[in-house]
C-alpha cells in the first residue's frame, strides 16, 4: 500500500548477507561482532531468501527477473529487484552465484561490513589492495548471467579495478560523492562516500550512483535535494538515483517517513527548477536503464 500510494514501481530489496555477524552499537555505528565458519553465510542466505519470498507472496509483489518486467515497472506495475548487500554466500563457489540467480536475484553487492574474500570494504582494514582474483571471476560470471553488480561499501581502489573488468555498467547503490578520496573508517560527511574521480569513471562506463538520504551527509530534505542538484553537475543526470538504504541507516536516516519523504524530495527539486525529465531519470529511469543494459 505504501509503495502504491507513493508511486514507487521499481526498487531493490536487499538481503543483508552478513546481518547475523554485525550489530549496531549505542552510538548507531555498525560493528562486526563475531567470526563466521564455512557454510554459515550460505545457510543464512537461504534462510533470508525464504523469508523474502514468503513476504513478497503475502504482499502480492512480483520479482523482476526479465527485461519485460522493467517495461511493466515503467508503465506503473510494481516490480522488486532482489539484491544482496555482500556476496559472502558465494563462499568461493561460483555455483552459489548460479543458485542466487535461480532464486531470482538480479543485483549483487560484492561487500558489506564483514571482511570480504572479494573486495576491500570501507569498515575493515584493506588487505586485498582492491579486489581479489576470485572477485574477477565473480564479476565475469555476473556479466554472463545478467546480474547487476553493486560496488557500494567497496573501496575506491576496488571500484576502479572492477571498472576495468566488467563489460556491463555497474551500480553504487547508496552513499554520496565527495571531492576527495575517503579513507578507511572515514567520518563525518565522508562516511562510505565515493570519490568524485571514481564516480566520474563509473558514469563514463554507464554506471549509476545512488544518493543516500543520510544525516551524516544531509541535514534536511531540502539539503538532500540541493545535494543531488550539485551532483548532477559532477556526473550528469544520467548517472544518479535515489539510494535510500532504508533498513540500514538507523538513527542516521534523514527520511523518517520512508517513501512519502522521498516524494517530498522530488517536489522540492521540481520547485527549484529540476526538469521533469531529470526527475524521472533519478527516480526510476536510470535504474531501469542500467538493469536493461545488464540484462541484455
Amino acid at each position: 500500500e505504501e509503495l502504491e500510494k507513493n508511486h514507487i514501481t521499481l526498487f531493490s530489496w536487499a538481503m543483508v548477507a552478513d546481518s547475523f555477524a554485525i550489530q549496531r552499537n549505542e552510538s548507531g555505528r555498525i560493528n562486526v561482532t563475531r567470526s563466521v565458519t564455512k557454510g554459515e553465510f550460505f545457510e543464512h542466505f537461504l534462510k533470508l531468501t525464504r523469508f523474502m519470498h514468503t513476504r513478497l507472496k503475502a504482499e502480492g509483489l512480483l520479482v523482476l527477473k526479465e527485461p519485460i518486467g522493467i517495461e511493466k515497472a515503467l508503465k506503473g506495475e510494481v516490480r522488486v529487484v532482489l539484491s544482496t548487500e555482500g556476496a559472502y554466500f558465494i563462499e568461493g563457489d561460483l555455483q552459489n552465484l548460479q543458485k542466487a540467480y535461480d532464486l531470482g536475484y538480479r543485483q549483487i553487492g560484492l561487500g558489506h561490513f564483514v571482511e570480504s574474500e572479494l573486495t576491500d570494504v570501507r569498515t575493515e582494514p584493506p588487505k586485498l589492495e582492491g579486489l581479489s582474483m576470485f572477485a574477477k571471476s565473480v564479476i565475469n560470471r555476473c556479466n554472463e548471467l545478467g546480474i547487476l553488480i553493486d560496488l557500494a561499501h567497496s573501496t575506491d581502489q576496488a571500484v576502479e579495478q572492477a571498472l576495468e573488468i566488467s563489460n556491463s555498467p555497474m551500480l553504487w547503490s547508496h552513499s554520496t560523492i565527495i571531492p576527495r578520496m575517503s579513507s578507511y573508517r572515514s567520518r563525518g560527511g565522508e562516511i562510505m562516500a565515493l570519490f568524485k574521480g571514481t564516480a566520474v569513471k563509473l558514469a563514463e562506463k554507464g554506471g549509476v550512483v545512488g544518493i543516500w538520504p543520510s544525516l551524516a551527509n544531509y541535514s534536511s530534505i531540502a539539503d538532500y535535494g540541493d545535494g543531488i542538484r550539485r551532483l548532477i553537475d559532477w556526473v550528469g543526470d544520467d548517472h544518479l538515483a535515489f539510494g535510500t538504504d532504508m533498513d540500514g541507516l538507523g538513527p542516521f536516516a534523514l527520511m523518517r517517513n520512508n517513501y512519502a519523504d522521498l516524494s517530498k524530495a522530488v517536489e522540492y527539486m521540481a520547485i527549484k527548477g529540476v526538469s521533469e525529465k531529470t526527475l524521472h531519470k533519478i527516480s526510476i529511469g536510470n535504474y531501469a536503464r542500467i538493469l536493461k543494459s545488464v540484462f541484455d
